[in-house]
């Protein structure tokens, strides 16, 4: 009798945990995210609390005017900036990290921030990669500020990883370009105080002949953590 309460006993303690083992939720794997700096919440990507969110309109093929918008992380660092612009043609908030500390750089020094919207990776459904841009500090008087120009800075609407904003017919033919250069001033070793300004590329036919002599400002790129000496 002992016996069979003992099997009876293990039997339906057994029974109780492989029900509960069965009604256990499962966890979702966290997708493979556009941003290395992401991080997975409730599996999805996410960007960390520290961090600052943009969003970049990235077209989904070379071929198509659709746009898709997606979140990326800004990373405070020494030598990162941001610049907040409400959207306007093909250009929005974005950041940039210098290679070297553009606050004591020497004139003259051709530098290369490493990319418009600090994106370190692309959607495997969009065919782009990031170009460096061109960055130029003219030569310092002792009467002037120190200057910033970049002379192709990347769109964030539109087509990532180009210098120039491009427009496309239906059947994905471009019908239309323009240039941004950002120039600004160091006003303070963390605050550029700056403008961007539209090239249109020369076409009669340029469908964004509507850019010509167009003028952003201000647009002041802000240190995201302070300069020290």
């Amino acid at each position: 009798m002992k016996y069979n309460i003992l099997i009876f006993t293990f039997s339906s303690l057994l029974l109780t945990f492989t029900s509960c083992k069965d009604e256990a939720p499962s966890t979702p794997d966290c997708p493979r995210c556009w941003d290395r700096d992401m991080i997975c919440v409730d599996a999805e990507c996410d960007c960390p609390e520290e961090s600052i969110e943009t969003w970049l309109e990235l077209r989904t093929s070379f071929t198509s005017n659709e746009l898709e918008a997606r979140k990326f992380c800004i990373m405070p660092s020494p030598k990162t900036f941001v610049a907040y612009v409400e959207p306007f043609a093909c250009i929005d908030t974005f950041g940039l990290t210098f290679v070297e500390e553009p606050w004591t750089a020497s004139p003259n020094e051709v530098g290369v921030p490493t990319g418009t919207s600090l994106v370190s990776e692309i959607p495997d459904d969009a065919e782009y990669s990031l170009t460096r841009q061109v960055l130029y500090i003219p030569p310092m008087t002792t009467d002037s500020l120190k200057e910033i120009h970049i002379q192709l800075l990347q769109p964030t609407i539109g087509e990532l990883g180009i210098t120039f904003c491009r427009d496309r017919a239906e059947d994905g033919s471009i019908t239309g370009g323009a240039r941004m250069v950002y120039k600004g001033v160091f006003v303070h070793p963390d605050t550029v105080k700056g403008r961007i300004e539209f090239q249109v590329l020369e076409d009669e036919n340029n469908t964004m002949g509507y850019l010509e002599n167009e003028v952003i400002e201000p647009v002041n790129l802000i240190r995201t953590i302070p300069y020290e000496e």
